[in-house]
């Protein structure tokens, strides 16, 4: 499973079928994040001081091709992730990550559900696909899933706040965020 499909499960209500949990506009900035670092992970793409530029792909993905296409900004690639894959697959992106994901499932989510939480509530070196869907709960909303006690909600905030700190995967989190601040500044103004 993906790091974007396992944030997908996450997000999903439990036992109905694909319906997420959080806001639509904060998932998929944090899904399209999730797409682009799993593509780093995997070799297809790097990040440089520039932004992310396109690996060896064989054969290449919609991503692949949305990040050779927008490319090298960063910020580009995950802005246009969605339309992007509706354009290359008929699907936005929560559709594209949740294909092959069933929401009734829920023994899986269950496990993922645990596996969260006990990664937020630790003080252990994190496995970086780990880091990567916890640092995006924050952001996504979904902070009240993977620390659910208020008491010790702080201690997994700060967690999940630092998970990518000193990591190549670190200027992810960062436009996913900065794209989220956007959006809410653009609806204010509007």
């Amino acid at each position: 499973m993906t790091p974007a499909q396992e944030l997908a499960l996450l997000a999903m209500k439990p036992g109905q079928d694909k319906h997420r949990l959080g806001t639509r506009a904060e998932l998929n900035a944090c899904l399209a994040g999730l797409l682009v670092a799993h593509a780093v992970l995997d070799g297809r793409a790097k990040l440089t001081a520039k932004g992310v530029v396109p690996g060896a792909a064989d054969p290449p993905n919609a991503v692949d091709d949305i990040i050779k296409e927008k490319g090298p900004k960063l910020k580009a690639v995950l802005s246009h992730m969605s339309r992007g894959l509706q354009h290359e697959t008929g699907k936005g992106t929560w559709d594209y990550v949740t294909t092959d994901l069933d929401a009734k499932d829920i023994r899986t989510r269950v496990v993922l559900v645990d596996r969260y939480r006990a990664a937020a509530a630790g003080t252990h070196d994190l496995d970086p696909e780990i880091a990567l869907v916890l640092a995006c709960t924050g952001p996504a909303h979904l902070l009240e899933i993977v620390a659910p006690d208020r008491k010790t909600r702080g201690h997994a905030r700060d967690r999940i706040d630092h998970a990518l700190d000193g990591t190549n995967l670190e200027p992810v989190i960062k436009t996913i965020t900065q794209l989220i601040a956007d959006n809410e500044t653009a609806v204010v103004v509007a």
